[in-house]
């Protein structure tokens, strides 16, 4: 099977399950089950990713603040003496 058809059957089977999940309430209860319980097992690890994302985005954008002052405050005090 080339990569192609396996990301076809993948696609088909997403929409299928979409489909289903919005029609068919016991599968969509199954579902909130078994997400509930994979939660409760992993709930450790995914709150851990999340903060680490979010301290990691939280560092990136002081870094992003810090360079952007660093442009204006040049910009500021070249800009008057260009030409």
């Amino acid at each position: 099977m080339a990569k192609s058809d396996r990301d076809l059957v993948k696609k088909r089977k997403a929409d299928y399950n979409r489909n289903r999940y919005k029609k068919d309430p016991a599968f969509k209860e199954r579902l909130k089950e078994s997400y509930k319980k994979w939660y409760a097992k992993n709930k450790k690890s995914v709150v851990e990713r999340v903060s680490t994302n979010h301290q990691k985005n939280h560092s990136d954008y002081l870094q992003y603040q810090k360079e952007h002052y660093r442009y204006l405050k040049y910009r500021r005090k070249y800009a008057s003496k260009s030409g």
